[in-house]
């Protein structure tokens, strides 16, 4: 007997062969656009600072990535909230972004140490408070080597204790950097992927406190410029847009709003709306002249 069958009334046909087995479902692997929304968004921004004048007022140097789940280039830190604008990352960015590479679509070359979401203890938050309660509690009177220890640790407390008279920021400085290592994963990052980005952080180039100020506010210049236009001439009676101040859907994101909001780990607190580029808000800090570019989607509004 063949292995092929006839099928009822089908004397006289040739006989017909099993039928193949019906493909294999496979599951697509692939991100849904909603998981990218940000991506093309992030794109222009990222290269609205690689092919405008801002190039030449930008710290490529300077930058973080922030995702959801780690930041490239700074560690998370305990912000002083009791001031007026401010964000919980380190005071140095320290990833470089040095554009897209061609043929990887999907990826932004940043390169920098990846932090893990933890916030880093620093010598304010930390290391004085140890001080303090070693120098408040510990018993001299047993000892005439704990006793000049105990008088040591009170001069070096003062040291990097804020405002005082003997601050020694460079002591500061290094003690944070060493205190980071705890959130430092170890990895060095080459790319980011585009989709898994939340935010971006950067700073102005310049040599000098000086400097750096005055290529932020020209950098914010030129930027704001490049998201909202002027008129060209005079405005119709009917509104434009290109006029209305505040010609947004969401109250929240209107150009001149100070807003506070968390986007993956980074939080960031009475910055401002410089605009919006897509699916991307541009959010200023004139304070630490710094920029942001937060997803939108990815945005909890917190104020």
């Amino acid at each position: 007997m063949n292995d092929y069958y006839c099928t009822s009334g089908g004397q006289g046909r040739p006989p017909a062969p099993p039928m193949p087995a019906p493909p294999r479902q496979v599951e697509s692997v692939q991100q849904t656009p909603e998981a990218c929304a940000c991506r093309a968004s992030m794109v222009q921004a990222l290269q609205m600072l690689l092919r405008s004048g801002l190039s030449s007022l930008i710290d490529f140097q300077s930058f973080a990535f922030v995702t959801e789940d780690y930041v490239v280039g700074a560690n998370l830190v305990r912000p002083d909230t009791t001031a007026a604008v401010y964000d919980n990352l380190s005071d140095t960015l320290a990833a470089a972004f040095t554009g897209f590479t061609a043929c990887n679509c999907n990826y932004v070359d940043a390169a920098g140490s990846v932090f893990a979401p933890t916030q880093a203890t620093t010598a304010e938050t930390c290391l004085l408070g140890l001080f303090e309660a070693i120098t408040a509690n510990a018993d001299t009177t047993t000892s005439a080597d704990l006793a000049a220890l105990i008088a040591g640790l009170t001069v070096l407390q003062e040291q990097i204790t804020p405002g005082s008279a003997t601050l020694n920021a460079a002591l500061v400085t290094a003690l944070d950097g060493a205190l980071a290592c705890f959130v430092d994963t170890g990895l060095l990052a080459s790319r980011v992927s585009l989709c898994a980005l939340t935010a971006v952080v950067f700073e102005p180039v310049g040599d000098t406190e000086v400097l750096q100020t005055q290529n932020y506010q020209a950098a914010k210049s030129l930027m704001q410029n490049i998201i909202r236009p002027r008129c060209e001439s005079s405005c119709p009676p009917y509104p434009d847009p290109c006029c209305d101040p505040c010609n947004c859907s969401d109250t929240n994101i209107c150009p001149g709003r100070a807003v506070a909001l968390n986007a993956g780990p980074l939080s960031v607190s009475g910055v401002t709306v410089l605009g919006n580029i897509g699916q991307v808000l541009v959010l200023t800090n004139d304070t630490e002249n710094r920029f942001y570019f937060v997803c939108v989607d990815k945005a909890d509004f917190l104020r």
